[in-house]
């Protein structure tokens, strides 16, 4: 049976010639197309390292801070065969700051929705209390009595210590820690969109648990 011929513009083409021709756009299509998901692979990779570069630079993420003003009170007396020989005490005001925040040096997974490429999964460290200071300058003295010696600045620092560690607790009941969770969600979000993300969805790691003595 003889080869089937086509007219196209007074030419004669073999039927061939069509076959060859959509395997030929057929593989075309083909390179295209992982052409274009090469290109896509790469672009995802260098928004995805802008993104783990942009929250490395960050560090230490500090998102809330709460400010108390806090009264301490020493006083310490001492006696020799009952009777009083000495008497130090002071009383003064101080204001303790205590920040939450979050510690990225832990580790930021970044994971990108396979349908989505525009959508990022963020998973952070759980927030934390960064530091408890007290403002030196802050303080305010109402009573300074000091009777056959002079004060111990170490006996005083630890009523202070002491005053932090309360005002610690008193943030955590009062909700600062949730507080940095919000804070940080905005800030991530939005340094997460400015490269390129539309749709950011952050998750926290569980606290570790306490180990007690």
């Amino acid at each position: 049976m003889g080869d089937l011929l086509y007219t196209v513009y007074g030419m004669k083409i073999s039927r061939w010639f069509w076959v060859i021709l959509g395997l030929v756009l057929l593989a075309s299509a083909g390179l295209l197309t992982a052409s274009l998901h090469r290109i896509e692979a790469r672009v995802d990779q260098r928004r995805l390292e802008a993104a783990q570069t942009t929250i490395q630079q960050v560090r230490t993420l500090v998102t809330t801070r709460y400010r108390y003003r806090d009264v301490v009170f020493f006083d310490r007396r001492t006696r020799v065969l009952g009777i009083p020989a000495g008497q130090q005490e002071i009383l003064f005001s101080v204001e303790i700051d205590v920040t939450a925040g979050l510690d990225l040096a832990q580790g930021v997974d970044l994971d990108i929705d396979p349908d989505d490429r525009r959508r990022i999964y963020v998973t952070l460290p759980s927030p934390h209390i960064v530091r408890v200071v007290t403002d030196e300058e802050s303080i305010r003295q109402y009573l300074v009595r000091e009777r056959f010696g002079r004060l111990n600045w170490l006996d005083v620092s630890t009523e202070v210590l002491a005053a932090k560690e309360r005002n610690r607790a008193d943030a955590i009941e009062r909700g600062i820690l949730s507080r940095a969770e919000s804070q940080a969600r905005a800030v991530i979000g939005s340094l997460l969109r400015t490269v390129g993300y539309e749709a950011v969805e952050i998750r926290f790691r569980p606290p570790p648990r306490e180990v007690r003595g």
